[in-house]
This record gives C-alpha cells, sequence and structure tokens, in this order.
C-alpha cells in the first residue's frame, strides 16, 4: 500500500528544487511545470496526511491515560459501594426484607465481574426472586477486562434504581453512600464503557494519504528517466535523486 514515507518527501524536495532553481535545464530534459507541481502536491498530500493521523493516535493516547486514571477512581468508588453491601443485606434480613435481601445475594458483588450465583434458600414465606432480565445482564462474565467490569457497574447500580429497590437505596444511604452518589457512579461507569476499546496500532496510511502518494508514484515513474537526465550533470542534484 502506498504511503507517506522519506522517499515520497525526498522526491517531492528534489521536484520543488528544479521548479526553483533549474526550471530550464527541466524543461530542456522534457519535464514540464504541471510534472513538477504534481510530484511537489502529492507529496505534500500525502505527508500532511500522514501527520494528521499520527495527531490523532496521539490525541488517542493521551485520552486512553486519562480514562485508565478515571477507571481508577471509579473502581474506588466501586469498592466503597461493595464494602457495603453485606451490611446491607444484614440490614434487610432484620427489617424482613428478605427477598430483596435475597436479590442482593444473586447479585453478589465480586471486584473484577460481578457473578450471578445460585440463588440462596429464601427465609421463611418469601417467594423467591424471579429469574429477569436484570440477572441475565449483572451476570459472570468469562473477560476481566476494564470495559467488562464497567459495564457490570453500570447495569448493577441501574438496577438498584429500579422501583422497589427504594429500601436498599436507603440502607447505603444511612451508611453513607447517597442516591445521587450511586446514580452517578452507574452512569460514570457506563459513560466510560462506551468510549469503547481503544488499542493503539502503528499510523496505517489513510486513504487520502495512500492516493496522493501512488499519484506522486505513478508520476515519478513516468517522469524518473527525465529527472535523471538533468540531476546527473549537477553532484547535489544527484545525491538528492540517489534518495528518490
Amino acid at each position: 500500500m502506498d504511503q507517506w514515507t522519506p522517499r515520497v518527501g525526498a522526491r517531492r524536495e528534489l521536484a520543488q528544487l528544479l521548479l526553483q532553481s533549474h526550471a530550464d535545464a527541466a524543461r530542456a530534459a522534457g519535464l514540464t511545470t504541471a510534472d513538477l507541481e504534481t510530484l511537489v502536491r502529492s507529496g505534500d498530500q500525502a505527508r500532511d496526511a500522514d501527520r494528521q493521523q499520527k495527531e490523532e493516535l496521539a490525541t488517542v493516547a493521551a485520552g486512553r491515560a486519562v480514562r485508565k486514571t478515571t477507571a481508577e477512581e471509579i473502581f474506588v468508588r466501586e469498592d466503597a459501594l461493595r464494602s457495603r453491601l453485606p451490611a446491607v443485606r444484614g440490614d434487610l434480613l432484620a427489617a424482613d426484607a428478605g427477598e430483596l435481601a435475597v436479590w442482593l445475594e444473586r447479585l453478589s458483588f465480586a471486584r473484577y465481574r460481578f457473578r450471578e450465583m445460585a440463588p440462596p434458600s429464601a427465609p421463611p414465606g418469601s417467594p423467591p426472586p424471579a429469574d429477569n432480565e436484570e440477572l441475565r445482564r449483572v451476570r459472570r462474565v468469562a473477560r476481566e477486562d476494564i470495559p467488562t467490569r464497567l459495564l457490570g457497574l453500570g447495569a448493577f447500580c441501574q438496577a438498584l434504581g429500579k422501583p422497589g429497590r427504594e429500601p436498599i437505596v436507603l440502607r447505603l444511604a444511612e451508611r453513607g453512600l447517597a442516591a445521587a452518589e450511586l446514580s452517578a457512579l452507574g452512569a460514570d461507569a457506563e459513560a466510560l464503557a462506551a468510549l469503547g476499546r481503544n488499542v493503539l496500532r502503528g499510523a496505517e496510511a489513510t486513504l487520502r494519504e495512500t492516493e496522493a502518494a501512488s499519484l506522486q508514484r505513478q508520476k515519478w515513474q513516468q517522469v524518473r528517466r527525465m529527472v535523471r537526465g538533468v540531476c546527473q550533470k549537477d553532484p547535489n542534484l544527484s545525491s538528492k535523486f540517489a534518495a528518490c
């Protein structure tokens, strides 16, 4: 695949030099102004496209560093939630809210993932919780990468905010984790996960870069012998031609 290289830049510089300082010799060899301008213009376009992509990759790299810091902060808040859940389950059992306690047990909180556990024995008189969509969303996952963990955290916080879960939210608030903080934690986790799994790779030629470099290569193949004829009697031009 054609893309910007130092050779593309060398052709561009030589063509520019011929235009500026050796126009008569170039015309005598059969080169036209349009030939040389094509080499210059396409070289500029290939270089600019390559630079733009490298700038974009640098931006992605900086963004990943920021997101890593943000994820670490979210996971500190995750730990604060996780540490309160066993006590909240105990509070619910003491308040005869056994169904909610069982629900929390089934969506047991783990550090890197949420585990869908076998339902424990429900307290006497409590109906077993339904195997609903929430339990399928917040389930054990094979991978433990950060986006998966964030998605699980967002799903869990969203589930806690559903109608009927107010006793859980109330008891979390009593233990220092307000409803607004819980909602914000889930929203932050989902927003960060939505940024995707950016995997940095080396810069690949963009379509614009490829088209420009291909155009220059084709033009160079057409005029190369004429350019060599101009350069062979001038040591400075000859060294520049060798780089092309």
